[in-house]
C-alpha cells in the first residue's frame, strides 16, 4: 500500500462543509466501482439561476432585464478534476512531488466546488453586491448536508432507494402512486427510532411500511371519492436494487439531547419492507458534526475491516487515519464531541 492512498485535501477557512462531503463522495465513487474516466454516481447539471433579491429562480426570461443577476453554478468539471486527483492519490504509486502537485490540485477543485455551492444558494441586489457576497461565502460556514444534497441530487434513480406514497381508494379500490414521491436521502426521525431501540436502518423497514392519514381533502384520483383510508408509503423502485440507501439524521440535536444511535456496522443487513427484500446492505460512510465542523467516517472499500476518517484541519491536514467501527454513540475528536447526521448503506453482493 503507497502512502498517498488515504490523502484528501487539507481545511481552509470554514471548508469542512464541502470536505467532508467531498470525501464521502468520493468513497461512494470507490463503493460503485468509478473508475478514473467514468463516474457511477454523476454530477449535478449546471442550471443557470437568477441571484437577484425577489427574483431568485432559473427561469430569467420571465424576469426583468434589470433584475437579473445571472449565475451558473458549475459542479461538473470541478467534481471531475477533483475525482482524478483522488483517484491518482488511490491508485498511483507517485513520488513526493508528484503527490505534492496532485494535493494543490486537489485543493483547487476543492475550492471550485465551493464556489458552485455558494453560488447555487446567494442572493444579492445588485452585481457589486452579488461579488461580495460569493466572496464571503468561500469563507463562511455552511451546510455539510446541504452540500451533499447538491453533489447527489442528479443520481440516476436506480442508485438509490427513494420512497413514494401509494393510496387505495374506499371505493373503487384503485392505487394512486403520485400523492409524493422522495429524493434520494430519507429522513429518519426520532418518532420512528423509538420503536426499534434508536437503530436508524430499522427505523427505515419501520418507516417505509407504516401508514399514516392521508393529507386533508384528498380525493380519488380515478373516481373523485374522498380519501379517508391511510396512505401506505413504499419502495419507489424495489424491482431496480438501489445500490444505496442514504439516511439522513437529526442535525439539529442539542449538545444535551444527542440521539445515542446503534448502527451495527460490522453488520450485512437485509431490508425488508411489507414483507419483500429489497437486498442486503452495509454501512460504508458516516458524516459527523460537532455543531462547529464535519468530518467523515469511511469503510475503504478494499479493506472492508478498516475505517477511515477524514478531517482536513490541523494536524490532520485531510490525511485519513484508521478509527473504531462507528457504534452510533457520541465521538470525541480533536478535542469536541461529534454525532452522525447522515448515513451511507451500499447493497452487498
Amino acid at each position: 500500500m503507497h502512502q498517498w492512498k488515504y490523502q484528501s485535501h487539507s481545511w481552509e477557512k470554514n471548508s469542512c462543509w464541502v470536505d467532508a462531503p467531498l470525501d464521502i463522495w468520493g468513497t461512494l465513487q470507490l463503493w460503485a466501482s468509478s473508475t478514473m474516466d467514468r463516474l457511477a454516481l454523476l454530477p449535478p447539471h449546471t442550471v443557470e439561476r437568477n441571484a437577484h433579491v425577489g427574483k431568485n429562480t432559473t427561469n430569467l426570461i420571465a424576469s426583468e432585464a434589470e433584475d437579473v443577476l445571472p449565475l451558473t453554478p458549475e459542479y461538473g468539471d470541478p467534481l471531475k478534476s477533483w475525482w482524478k486527483e483522488r483517484y491518482t492519490l488511490y491508485t498511483g504509486n507517485l513520488s513526493a512531488e508528484g503527490a505534492k502537485i496532485a494535493k494543490e490540485s486537489l485543493v483547487l477543485a476543492r475550492n471550485a466546488l465551493r464556489r458552485a455551492c455558494v453560488e447555487n444558494d446567494v442572493i444579492a441586489n445588485n452585481e457589486r453586491q452579488l461579488k461580495v457576497r460569493i466572496e464571503q461565502g468561500m469563507k463562511d460556514f455552511g451546510s455539510g448536508i446541504a452540500t451533499l444534497m447538491k453533489l447527489l441530487r442528479d443520481s440516476s434513480p436506480k442508485e438509490f432507494l427513494r420512497t413514494k406514497d401509494i393510496c387505495e381508494c374506499p371505493s373503487c379500490n384503485k392505487q394512486q402512486h403520485s400523492l409524493r414521491v422522495s429524493s434520494w436521502s430519507i429522513l429518519i426521525d426520532t418518532e420512528a427510532l423509538q420503536h426499534v431501540n434508536s437503530d436508524p436502518f430499522a427505523a427505515l423497514a419501520l418507516k417505509a411500511s407504516q401508514t399514516m392519514a392521508s393529507p386533508p381533502g384528498s380525493k380519488c384520483m380515478f373516481c373523485g371519492a374522498d380519501l379517508h383510508e391511510k396512505v401506505k408509503v413504499v419502495v419507489g423502485a424495489p424491482l431496480q436494487l438501489p445500490r444505496f440507501i442514504a439516511l439522513e439524521l437529526l442535525e439539529e440535536n442539542s449538545s444535551e439531547t444527542h440521539i445515542q444511535y446503534n448502527l451495527f456496522a460490522n453488520e450485512v443487513r437485509e431490508l425488508f419492507i411489507n414483507g419483500s427484500s429489497i437486498g442486503a446492505y452495509r454501512l460504508v460512510s458516516v458524516l459527523l458534526y460537532s455543531g462547529s465542523h464535519y468530518v467523515a467516517d469511511v469503510l475503504w472499500p478494499d479493506n472492508q475491516q478498516k475505517w477511515i476518517r477524514f478531517d482536513g484541519r490541523h494536524p490532520y491536514n485531510g490525511l485519513g487515519f484508521e478509527v473504531a467501527t462507528p457504534a452510533g454513540t457520541t465521538v470525541n475528536h480533536g478535542g469536541a464531541t461529534y454525532h452522525p447526521v447522515f448515513l451511507f448503506y451500499v447493497r452487498m453482493p
